[in-house]
């Protein structure tokens, strides 16, 4: 009997995983992560998927860049809007393709940003201390058990940014 049940968890523990769920979340979710290059920073985002393959977005971008990183001691706060083409479901409906629990966004997002700088004043850094930002960027995603991680690349500091994908 002991036997026959420990047989069954090691089945249940190795069997694949459904592959009809994609990778991010059909709901609204909330996009918590870290960020890094060229300084070191948070980003929040929310994004509502509108239909199957589009995605309707916002982010919250803050990026620190210290004195001893060889900048001048700045933070960059960013808010962008836009959004973004999920390309591995474009694939699924245009040729049955199943991506696991893979997913992959490509978007684009605009806004303002607040430049602070908190050692030189120079006329060149009041000179930006506001800005308008466009950034394309590029998002993977992946599904592990009940949790999402995602890696962003983008154009707008921090470049590099990493997290989770919190389904509502």
């Amino acid at each position: 009997m002991l036997a026959r049940l420990f047989i069954l968890l090691l089945l249940a523990l190795s069997a694949e995983s459904v592959h009809a769920q994609f990778a991010t979340p059909t709901l609204p979710f909330v996009q918590v992560g870290v960020a890094g290059t060229p300084g070191v920073g948070l980003q929040v985002g929310f994004a509502q998927p509108s239909g199957t393959v589009f995605t309707q977005e916002g982010a919250l971008y803050a990026d620190y860049a210290p004195r001893f990183f060889g900048d001048e001691g700045r933070l960059l706060v960013g808010l962008g809007l836009g959004g973004s083409i999920r390309v591995l479901r474009v694939l699924t409906v245009l040729a049955d393709y199943d991506p696991g629990r893979y997913d992959l966004d490509v978007g684009f997002r605009f806004g303002p940003s607040f430049f602070f700088s908190f050692f030189e004043t120079t006329a060149a850094s009041k000179a930006r201390s506001f800005r308008l930002f466009t950034e394309p960027f590029v998002r993977g995603s992946m599904r592990f058990n009940q949790r999402v991680v995602y890696v962003e690349l983008g154009t707008q500091p921090s470049h590099l940014r990493a997290g989770l994908l919190l389904g509502l």
